[in-house]
């Protein structure tokens, strides 16, 4: 059974994709591995990097498997964070909240900039 509950969990963390929902009160992050919502109220700034903060992430609860990062982190100068981005790609996300980071990005360039003009 637990072989089983693993291999549907790795699938549905290599399969799912990372999708953004901005609402008026909320904004919700749905990926194969860890869904979370943050209270707009909570949210302190939003901004499109060219890259992904060099940072020494070490993971807390997630997946990091060299081609993506999903789930909770914690970077020596970031702190507490959430990852939903893909390694291979150079655009990322950043939302500051009040009390941690999410970086996310998408493998569609045209997404992902629907996402930022969403959350500006």
């Amino acid at each position: 059974v637990c072989l089983l509950w693993v291999c549907v969990l790795m699938f549905r963390i290599d399969f799912t994709p990372i999708k953004v929902s901005v609402g008026s009160d909320k904004i919700e992050i749905t990926s194969g591995y860890s869904d979370m919502e943050i209270d707009i109220d909570e949210v302190q700034s939003a901004e499109l990097l060219p890259k992904l903060p060099n940072d020494e992430y070490k993971r807390v609860n997630g997946s990091d498997d060299g081609q993506k990062k999903i789930g909770k982190f914690r970077g020596k100068k970031t702190g507490k964070c959430r990852m939903y981005v893909w390694l291979d790609q150079e655009n990322v996300i950043e939302i500051k909240a009040t009390d941690y980071t999410v970086f996310i990005n998408s493998k569609d360039e045209d997404e992902m900039n629907a996402w930022y003009q969403a959350l500006k």
